[in-house]
């Protein structure tokens, strides 16, 4: 009986163990920013976007 007690014991705290740092790690990869051919294109076309409703007007003196 021991050896079950124990046994799920230390299932237990591997599984908390392997739990809590699988959570820092994804804590710490949440502000990464992966590039990727779609999402270049999404912000260019943003940007593109953005450029043609707001026109830039170049004061002259």
């Amino acid at each position: 009986m021991r050896f079950v007690y124990f046994s799920v014991l230390f299932a237990t705290a591997y599984w908390f163990l392997v739990s809590l740092v699988r959570l820092i790690l994804a804590k710490r990869n949440v502000n990464v920013i992966v590039e990727s051919p779609e999402r270049s294109a999404n912000v260019n076309a943003l940007e593109r976007a953005w450029t043609a409703e707001n026109p830039r007007v170049e004061e002259e003196d």
